[in-house]
């Protein structure tokens, strides 16, 4: 009900577009939760999700939380995504621990502010450990 771009305040889409009154949602707001995915790699893991739909205002920025599931005081990890018109969208977070849980979410961001947090995933890269490394070239010695 609006015209390539110009945006209306909500009494004029209500006098130009009546039928407007029974939809619920007129007003921008915060995106929706992403629903994602997370694939484990060597050191590193990937995460992808689908765009949400972004209440009215452009998505312009995704964030990106990560910290260790069972220690949790070793820090959180917060990256942001660099394409926020992506329609399926992957993120790559790597400079992990091998074989240690890692819990994963994302928000997505608008002008209106921050959206809500995605489900969490849990994932532990699947590469080897250094400490399976070193007692491997120790057995190779003997």
């Amino acid at each position: 009900c609006e015209i390539d771009e110009e945006t209306w305040d909500l009494q004029t889409k209500l006098n130009k577009c009546p039928w407007l009154k029974d939809i619920k949602k007129l007003d921008k707001n915060v995106p929706e939760a992403p629903k994602i995915r997370v694939y484990p790699g060597d050191g590193k893991i990937l995460v992808e999700w689908k765009r949400p739909y972004d209440n009215r205002m452009p998505i312009t920025n995704y964030i990106i939380l990560l910290y260790e599931s069972f220690n949790k005081e070793n820090g959180l990890k917060v990256t942001v995504s660099s394409d926020p018109k992506c329609k399926i969208c992957e993120h790559e977070i790597g400079n992990l621990k091998n074989q240690v849980y890692y819990d994963v979410s994302v928000r997505a961001v608008n002008g209106v502010g921050i959206g809500p947090l995605s489900n969490i995933e849990t994932v532990s890269p699947n590469g080897n450990n250094k400490h399976d490394d070193n007692m491997i070239s120790i057995r190779e010695l003997m």
